[in-house]
């Protein structure tokens, strides 16, 4: 099962001379379910029919991701908005070429986290005044606690009235199971993992926080987005590929996912797998989201400068190319309004 770090060749056999020229290439991935369109890329032999030998590569999380592909260790990498927007605002050569999961009709986007509670918390599912007084285990400073801060205000309630510990995600498991933390807010599969794992823990809430946009972000070495524009457009259209093949083989994309995270089950991924959206489309939404909720939240942890512009950080054209020559990879995502089509 271990696919991770396997590679595929390029057929051999003699191809039309219009065809795109044969690239190598290197994916930065975690062990994420909402990367399941890399591993299923690879899988599936999506990268070898755009003429691409693929290599994807597992690292711990996105700040690995992004050294890798800073360094030219990897082309292109799929990682959270968090770590991407710190990095480009520390003018590190990356930028953002497609969406890795996320809802390009929406400036909020949050459907891959959950509030996962503890036996006898007292937290009841749905009712976030519960949380009132609680204890709440997440990674500080990172998206996690953006995403509780918004469901807090959502229930009229602060972050004055909860207690926040520093629970790392690879520890979440063990908190809740020691009951050191009422709940953890968890990236998918945890949550899923958790109410397999962990007797007794309930889901309170997944995603709907209706002021956090947090989509898995694709991106490029700055360097390597232009010298190779052919090389870029055949890993799009592989990836595009992938993710419509995703939207409708969710079983078998799932099962995909367990060859590469470790101890997920297939009955657990199949129903992570439901809560992450992939449509790597960019739109105006998608700057408008950042704008509104995760640049404000970087500008409060000193992540980025004030007054920081998050268009910077993206490159829609490559991306935009290859929906054109496409359009049947998208075809069944909702249309985007003329006005909210990133150019």
């Amino acid at each position: 099962m271990g696919a991770a770090g396997c590679s595929e060749s390029a057929k051999t056999s003699p191809r039309p001379s219009a065809a795109p020229k044969s690239a190598s290439i290197t994916v930065a991935t975690a062990a994420a379910i909402d990367h399941t369109s890399a591993f299923s890329a690879l899988e599936k032999g999506f990268f070898k029919k755009h003429n691409l030998t693929a290599q994807v590569k597992k690292y711990p999380t996105g700040v690995e991701i992004t050294n890798a592909v800073v360094s030219g260790e990897a082309q292109f990498g799929i990682l959270g908005s968090y770590a991407t927007l710190t990095a480009v605002a520390k003018d590190l050569p990356v930028r953002v070429i497609a969406i890795g999961h996320g809802d390009a009709t929406k400036t909020h986007y949050n459907a891959n986290q959950a509030l996962v509670a503890a036996q006898g918390s007292g937290i009841k599912p749905g009712k976030l005044s519960t949380l009132k007084g609680k204890k709440i285990g997440l990674p500080l400073g990172a998206s996690p606690e953006a995403y509780v801060e918004s469901l807090l205000s959502q229930a009229g309630l602060s972050r004055k009235d909860v207690e926040l510990a520093n629970v790392l995600p690879a520890d979440a498991l063990t908190a809740l199971k020691q009951k050191s933390v009422d709940a953890v807010a968890m990236f998918e599969p945890g949550p899923h993992i958790a109410l397999e794992k962990v007797p007794g823990s309930k889901i309170i809430i997944q995603g709907k926080a209706a002021s956090w946009y947090d989509p898995g972000v694709i991106v490029a070495n700055s360097s390597y987005l232009r010298k190779n524009p052919k090389a870029v457009e055949q890993f799009l259209v592989s990836i595009a590929e992938a993710q419509r093949w995703a939207r409708t083989n969710t079983g078998e994309a799932a099962e995909i996912a367990t060859h590469w995270i470790d101890n997920l089950s297939g009955p657990t991924a199949e129903k992570a797998i439901k809560n992450i959206r992939f449509d790597m489309r960019l739109s105006a939404n998608v700057l408008d989201g950042y704008r509104q909720s995760t640049v404000p939240f970087l500008e409060g942890q000193d992540k980025v400068p004030s007054g920081f512009n998050p268009a910077k950080a993206v490159d829609a054209a490559p991306l935009n190319k290859v929906r054109v020559q496409y359009p049947s990879h998208f075809s069944d995502l909702a249309p985007l309004p003329e006005s909210e089509e990133l150019k």
